[in-house]
């Protein structure tokens, strides 16, 4: 990893992206001062990953490629955005215009050339990162509650209709107490 990483964090160094202006430069298509460099960049970073990744998605690879520590959780084919896509893309171009850093080259600056306009763009990446982390959590959350609320639906539907079958045969069993409503006394 931390080989990929410097191989990674030179590549940005040596396209420009880890320069502010550069990246300012690429955005302003109305001055005529348009730095077109950065497209080739992106461009670049596109012919190889794409069809590396639709590769591994149409033959079901990624659980299985050698690249990868982990699944790869890639989105079915021909699913539609979603809101949570959309909104993310737009604050992720709105952060990358505003400071002219993505997270990636964000990084390479905290350690090439700290200043205080850096650390300003860390603290809203950690910002938005923690936002993100917590939204997850309360959806998790919520997903948690409605799986145990629909179990003690089943629950509850289960023992009637174990009450309704003990009712039609007639005979009356008795029940097993929960575990949490046993009472234990000692003399």
């Amino acid at each position: 990893e931390l080989v990929v990483g410097l191989t990674f964090g030179c590549g940005l160094v040596i396209s420009g992206m880890a320069r502010p202006s550069k990246v300012a430069a690429f955005l302003d298509w109305g001055s005529g001062a348009w730095d077109v460099s950065l497209a080739f960049v992106m461009g670049s970073a596109l012919v190889i990953t794409f069809p590396y990744f639709q590769t591994l998605q149409r033959f079901g690879l990624q659980e299985k490629s050698l690249l990868h520590a982990s699944c790869l959780d890639l989105p079915p084919l021909g699913k539609k955005p979603d809101l949570t896509l959309i909104v993310g893309a737009i604050l992720f171009g709105v952060g990358w215009g505003t400071c002219g850093l993505c997270p990636g080259p964000l990084w390479v600056n905290v350690g090439a050339t700290p200043s205080w306009e850096i650390l300003v763009a860390l603290v809203g990446l950690i910002m938005g990162i923690g936002t993100w982390e917590a939204r997850q959590k309360l959806l998790n959350s919520k997903t948690m509650v409605t799986a145990v609320e629909a179990a003690d639906v089943i629950d509850v539907s289960a023992m009637e209709d174990g009450k309704a079958q003990q009712n039609e045969a007639g005979k009356e069993t008795p029940r097993a107490r929960s575990p949490s409503m046993t009472v234990s006394t000692t003399d």
